[in-house]
């Protein structure tokens, strides 16, 4: 059996076959959490984000892709406490030069399909000799483990590799 649904502002249509869907995420233990979390303090706490990603193909790709676009296309504005329309700040120049190889649109789209498939979006703020942030890089959901202490995330430990990379919050 299968199911027509149209792509909102588009003129695309795509057909869901319904025996051929992956199970719910409820319902499939390799997607269960490797141990509790606590309460309001993780965004996602299912941990086979790579198998999210991996999602990222077929129609799931077209509908991802069309929501990330259109949030991409969407202008950056920043306002002050009074509700003032803020023109210039380092801010603003952070996001339009995302980082060399990625461009402002790229950041966005990027950061929209992250939080669209796995329910994170990580970005490391690389910092000038001032601790100016100067540049913004993705890291992976599936490599970042948050460190709890109290109840609370101290910090996260990134998997490059064989090596353990801390960051602070």
């Amino acid at each position: 059996m299968s199911i027509k649904v149209a792509i909102p502002f588009t003129d695309k249509i795509i057909d869901i076959m319904l025996s051929k869907t992956l199970p719910a995420r409820a319902s499939d233990p390799r997607l269960w959490p490797n141990d509790p979390i606590p309460f309001g303090h993780a965004t996602n706490t299912f941990r086979n984000t790579l198998e999210q990603l991996k999602a990222y193909q077929g129609w799931v790709a077209d509908c991802v892709s069309l929501i990330a676009q259109r949030i991409a296309s969407i202008p950056l504005r920043l306002y002050d406490k009074n509700n003032e329309l803020i023109e210039e700040h380092p801010f603003y120049d952070l996001m339009k030069t995302f980082n060399p190889d990625t461009t402002e649109f790229l950041g966005k789209e990027g950061r929209s399909i992250y939080k669209d498939l796995t329910g994170e979006c990580y970005i490391l703020m690389a910092k000038d000799g001032l601790g100016i942030p100067r540049e913004l890089y993705f890291r992976s959901p599936e490599k970042m483990i948050p460190v709890v202490k109290k109840g609370f995330i101290d910090h996260y430990k990134y998997l490059q590799g064989f090596e353990e990379i801390i960051y602070h919050r």
